[in-house]
């Protein structure tokens, strides 16, 4: 992967924005308001922790549990 390259609305979905991420093959991209003011970078880490967030609020599965929906 490269550096951060390319940008995000900051009202993007998360979805769209890590499928942005993989197509670019990058790390991280700019987010920007609507007006094109630069607000941030959003990084694959930032992505990981967000699903984290909201797996804890969630009962965790276990691996037998996964395993049993494939």
């Amino acid at each position: 992967m490269r550096s951060p390259l390319g940008y995000v609305l900051a009202s993007s979905p998360l979805p769209t924005v890590l499928q942005k991420m993989l197509e670019a093959q990058v790390y991280g991209l700019l987010v920007l308001a609507e007006t094109e003011q630069l607000l941030g970078v959003i990084t694959v880490k930032d992505m990981l922790n967000a699903v984290m967030n909201v797996m804890s609020r969630s009962r965790p599965l276990g691996v037998d549990e996964i395993e049993a929906r494939r």
